[in-house]
């Protein structure tokens, strides 16, 4: 609870350098999350980091790595593979390290 009463307060201060984010965001959130509002966090969240993605799970609540991993992990290794595709491609299952 305590984390919650201050939790408020830290958002506020750390939106105003949300625009400053210049790494690839991904943000992956369940629309029937109850305990982070989807609309309130991860929609105004994408809304204001220049350049991020939202992924909205249908039907998923609060932890879609567990509802739905392969989903979660489809989307990582997607993004993984448009910042770095040479170094993705060589640690995917089954590759052979470059000698």
């Amino acid at each position: 609870m305590e984390d919650f009463a201050v939790m408020y307060d830290a958002v506020l201060r750390q939106r105003a350098r949300y625009r400053e984010i210049r790494l690839p965001v991904l943000v992956i959130a369940g629309d029937s999350d109850e305990i982070v509002w989807t609309d309130l966090h991860s929609v105004s969240f994408v809304r204001e980091v220049p350049g991020a993605q939202l992924i909205l799970m249908r039907g998923i609540g609060h932890m879609p790595q567990y509802a739905d991993g392969k989903a979660v992990v489809s989307a990582i290794e997607t993004l993984a593979e448009r910042i770095a595709p040479a170094r993705v491609g060589f640690l995917k299952p089954g590759r052979r390290v470059p000698d």
